[in-house]
């Protein structure tokens, strides 16, 4: 150290003669950056199995946007990708990722159409009334209503039971269960039909169906909300990519951009302006990106025996050979001095 030292010293006094009659030309310090992407878009597993997207901005250093994705207890859910993705796979800002199926809003979705339906059926029945033609109809109606029950009843007990053994997917089982609800449904119909015709209707159980109709459509709305709300939507545009941590289940990187942070020593600090150019040469050979400071902050850190702050830069250059997770040796350039002021910093950093 002290030899370094003393070659710096016999440096600074056989330049300093020289050191008015040079233009002024730009200090730079060398710097080691650590690449991060633009932004980035998480979905990681909770530890109650539930899961939760964050958006991070790595250019202003926050989190613009959390949201946890969180189903009932006893409920059993399926993650679907729409469409089927590949690891690095560009995908757009508001793209359908995945959709995250709910057994229990499914099939109580289900149940209220179902309802819905019957209800109506319900309303037409009583409001127009019918012949005596029709009811024998009416009679024909509801006989094969019933077989059609049976023969649900049948699919229903043996999907029941391969369910049970989880031999069939829950979605499987529902339409097996959806259209043996129906069945039901077409037999209260029809047993509600042939009443109506022999007995007639009175006007308050038409107002108290009508009643009963939107109470079911209201349930409805709401489920759907429900549903349309477990939806992944992509947070930002770039390449998708799954599992990258045993508890990330997909991540999507923006790299339209790079930001740079690196650290700066406390005594080059005050050297560093908002003009300042960062220069970054990678693979060694390849022309030089150039990008820009966007951030330098006050606080300092003690690291490997020195203080220190840390600083952004943004490179804009779209490098193919640049990834996400590098460190890379920079040029920041600094302000233009003369060789006076540029050989005293030079002999401060040595000491350093």
């Amino acid at each position: 150290m002290k030899l370094k030292v003393l070659f710096s010293f016999i440096g600074f006094i056989v330049l300093m003669p020289l050191a008015w009659k040079i233009d002024d030309i730009p200090y730079t310090i060398e710097v080691t950056a650590k690449i991060y992407p633009s932004g980035k878009w998480v979905i990681v597993k909770d530890t109650d199995g539930s899961l939760v997207s964050t958006l991070y901005n790595y250019r202003n250093g926050i989190i613009n946007d959390v949201k946890s994705y969180k189903l009932d207890n006893g409920d059993v859910a399926e993650m679907e990708l729409i469409p089927k993705k590949a690891a690095g796979v560009h995908i757009s800002k508001g793209d359908t990722v995945a959709i995250l199926r709910s057994a229990v809003i499914d099939e109580r979705i289900a149940v209220v159409r179902s309802q819905l339906e019957e209800l109506k059926a319900y309303l037409k029945v009583d409001a127009t009334g019918m012949k005596a033609s029709e009811i024998a109809l009416a009679k024909e109606q509801l006989t094969y209503a019933q077989q059609q029950l049976a023969f649900e009843t049948e699919n229903y007990n043996r999907a029941l039971l391969l369910y049970q053994e989880k031999v069939i997917a829950p979605a499987e089982f529902n339409q097996v269960k959806t259209a043996f609800d129906l069945a039901n449904t077409q037999v209260k119909i029809a047993h509600k039909t042939l009443e109506t015709a022999r007995t007639g209707v009175k006007p308050e159980q038409i107002k108290y169906t009508e009643a009963r109709i939107e109470t079911a459509k209201k349930e409805l709305h709401t489920l759907l909300k429900k549903k349309s709300s477990l939806t992944l939507l992509a947070g930002v545009s770039g390449k998708i990519n799954f599992n990258v941590t045993p508890d990330e289940v997909l991540t999507v990187e923006d790299t339209s951009a790079y930001i740079l942070q690196f650290p700066v020593r406390l005594a080059d600090r005050n050297y560093i302006t908002s003009l300042a150019k960062i220069s970054v040469e990678y693979p060694l050979g390849a022309a030089p990106m150039t990008g820009t400071l966007i951030d330098l902050s006050d606080k300092v850190e003690y690291m490997g025996g020195e203080q220190l702050v840390f600083a952004k830069a943004i490179l804009p250059n779209k490098a193919e050979d640049i990834s996400t997770g590098m460190f890379l040796r920079c040029q920041v350039e600094c302000d233009r001095v003369n060789l006076a002021e540029y050989i005293v910093r030079v002999l401060r950093h040595s000491m350093k």
